[in-house]
């Protein structure tokens, strides 16, 4: 059970210290040896049976557009908010004294769902016996105080998509509209949904990549058809018609309506949405449409020198490195049975160990990968359209295929990775629709892999006075992917692609900053890789910077916050992957009682309670014959080293505090308590006067 407490009837979780962790450079050894380990782990996780429990189900965490963090439980259908600040008190006086050390939990809402105009073929009675699931929530727009518009993605056991209001204040949340799809896009065994949306467009797609579009009307204050008003009339005629055709639907899709086909990944869609603008990568179908004319590509501007990051390990093959993830994934049992059946293989599988053999084997994979790159297939080509004036603005061809792509949210920029995922490249789009540029080839290492969504992230470190020297300043900007078998994190950090030819480092927006070559070779990875050790990670999140947290910076989402499948949110710094604090997110839900009275309550009449020191409220003797705690080689009694009051006028919790909520690997000054004569056990030991204010056990 997570560290949530209650106080003053308000329920929160409190930031923990955990173990410092730390990010390695990618291709360095230790970043092998620890995904070797983490895919190891994986694999026998996965080994067991999973064994259902109808009292427990696992949450969907989102997140608000000022850093609220939505705890959604599918099967109760029911949403809690939690946020860092205290809810508004009595008078609506916001609370200003907070340490920016803990998430308050807000509300507790029903999400009551309506059965009208679902997308399925059962009838009204079957329909009052079968219980919704809430497949996936996005926030739309909105605030705490405001509410919020989003979208509700429900399994009934056929899909229904629905537009809703959620009030904070009101525990309370309303239907707007139902989104309806067309049968044959929800009605095939095994269909997963997945939503993308705005408060312009909502873009659906499916597991066979089809993509259904609705677009904002100003006039009647709901989504409609995309094509409702001739709108997207050339995209229509360019891009679904040959679709409907293909596929021989033309009689089940109305002129209203705008349907894309994309290419696939792990029976996923690939395709992104940003502001109007949507990216996808066409198939086959629609590619050989292009071929015909030439004219449609775009031009493509190669680099005039390789980038500056990712040196990998050069000599180690491809093949040779996937054999060895492949391997850390076998049991005795499938190793056995492997070897049991080795003489049925391929009768070329006998010439392995034949060096000529392998050069010809090579040789031919490699002569038929280079053949299939000249086909015309799905995964191959990228394709952008502007939603908002119906024109395509580009289509490229990248290098090894497609197999996720995501837009850079701060910039005009685009990434994908190869067929493999073991390459990423970022295009430049400034200069649409006349050029296409590529900016920088990345390489997650030299095995394949699955890679879930991309995540950009923009850090500025560089007007925070409370931060130590040591802490590298300026505005830092990356983005990181997570493997979605493995659940390792890769991050790169992109400075060089803004304004640091130099270097890699953050930037310092044109103003002097003294470079510490010592700090930044100690602080910051030019990329760097990280893998859990309480489980896979499986999401990125932006939240409120937590070591200076106040309520007039609150939607500065300064700090990179990953999410595990223990529901740890670990807190990272994005300039080497180093972690020391965690919350610990509830795995279920706040109980209805606590929920309807949880209010926090200000009286500036409370008693405050008097410090104590740590070490009186605890037991240091133990029983006979087992060793006195002050002679335990492994325990270390210390107090912390920091003067009184310093010259700036901070007292020691301020410098602790500060030095703990930097995500750095400098020690906390301590001075240690050395405890004389007490070999004889029945001696009594004071010295509780030797320590200032707190305690330090070192283990």
């Amino acid at each position: 059970m997570p560290s949530m407490t209650q106080y003053n009837n308000q329920l929160k979780i409190n930031k923990v210290h955990t173990s410092t962790q730390r990010g390695y450079k990618l291709g360095s050894t230790n970043a092998t040896w620890k995904k070797l380990k983490q895919v190891a782990n994986v694999a026998s996780d996965e080994s067991f049976p999973v064994v259902d429990d109808d009292e427990q189900e696992e949450p969907i965490i989102q997140q608000g557009p000022a850093g609220e963090v939505f705890i959604i439980y599918p099967v109760s259908t029911i949403v809690e908010v939690w946020y860092w600040i205290p809810p508004e008190v009595e008078g609506d006086v916001v609370a200003q004294d907070f340490s920016g050390d803990t998430l308050y939990f807000y509300s507790q809402i029903k999400l009551t769902h309506n059965p009208k105009n679902v997308n399925s073929n059962i009838n009204n009675s079957e329909e009052s016996s079968l219980k919704p699931v809430i497949d996936s929530l996005s926030i739309i727009d909105g605030s705490l105080s405001k509410g919020y518009n989003i979208l509700v993605v429900y399994k009934y056991p056929k899909f229904s998509i629905q537009t809703r209001t959620l009030s904070v204040s009101e525990s309370s949340s309303s239907i707007i509209q139902h989104l309806n799809l067309p049968d044959f896009f929800v009605n095939n065994p095994g269909t997963e949904l997945v939503v993308k949306c705005n408060s312009n467009f909502v873009v659906v797609s499916n597991n066979e990549g089809f993509l259904y579009v609705f677009n904002w009307d100003p006039v009647l204050s709901r989504y409609v058809r995309a094509n409702s008003n001739q709108s997207l009339k050339d995209l229509k005629k360019s891009t679904t018609l040959p679709i409907l055709r293909s596929f021989n639907l033309v009689s089940q899709v109305s002129d209203d309506e705008v349907l894309f086909k994309t290419s696939c990944s792990d029976k996923k869609a690939i395709f992104d949405l940003n502001n109007n603008w949507l990216v996808y990568s066409p198939t086959k179908v629609e590619y050989n449409q292009i071929k015909i004319n030439q004219n449609s590509f775009t031009p493509v501007k190669l680099p005039t020198s390789k980038p500056l990051l990712n040196k990998v390990l050069e000599n180690l093959s491809n093949t040779a490195l996937d054999s060895l993830f492949r391997l850390s994934k076998f049991s005795t049992k499938k190793l056995n049975e492997y070897m049991k059946n080795r003489n049925n293989q391929d009768v070329s599988m006998k010439a392995v160990g034949n060096p000529l053999a392998k050069l010809l084997n090579q040789t031919l994979h490699s002569l038929n990968e280079t053949k299939a790159s000249f086909q015309i297939n799905d995964n191959q080509i990228i394709k952008i359209v502007d939603l908002s004036n119906d024109k395509t603005l580009t289509i490229f061809k990248t290098p090894d295929g497609i197999s996720n792509l995501s837009f850079n949210p701060y910039d005009l920029q685009l990434v994908n990775s190869n067929l493999r995922g073991d390459s990423f490249f970022i295009w430049d789009l400034l200069k649409l629709p006349g050029e296409v540029s590529l900016m920088g080839k990345f390489s997650r290492g030299k095995t394949s892999g699955i890679i879930d969504d991309f995540f950009w992230f923009i850090n500025n470190n560089e007007d925070d006075p409370q931060l130590s020297d040591e802490i590298l300043k300026g505005t830092n900007s990356g983005f990181g992917c997570i493997n979605s078998k493995s659940g390792t994190v890769h991050w790169y950090n992109i400075n060089y692609l803004l304004s640091n030819l130099s270097n890699n480092l953050p930037n310092y927006l044109g103003k002097e900053f003294p470079i510490n070559l010592e700090t930044s070779n100690k602080e910051f990875l030019n990329d760097w890789i990280l893998s859990s050790s309480s489980g896979k990670y499986k999401q990125f999140l932006k939240v409120p910077n937590l070591l200076n947290l106040s309520p007039k910076n609150l939607c500065d989402l300064n700090q990179l916050a990953i999410l595990d499948s223990e529901n740890n949110l670990k807190l990272v710094n994005p300039l080497n992957g180093d972690n020391c604090f965690k919350f610990e997110l509830p795995t279920s839900m706040v109980d209805s009682k606590l929920a309807n009275r949880s209010k926090i309550i200000f009286n500036d009449h409370l008693k405050k309670k008097d410090n104590l020191i740590p070490l009186s409220q605890i037991e240091i003797e133990t029983c006979k014959p087992f060793m006195n705690l002050t002679n335990y080689r492994n325990i270390e009694i210390s107090c912390y080293d920091y003067p009184a009051e310093d010259t700036e006028g901070r007292t020691d919790f301020d410098n602790i505090y500060e030095s703990y909520s930097t995500m750095t690997n400098h020690k906390v000054p301590i001075k240690r308590i050395k405890i004389e004569n007490t070999k004889e056990m029945d001696e009594e030991i004071d010295f509780i006067d030797q320590l200032v204010d707190d305690l330090i056990l070192n283990d």
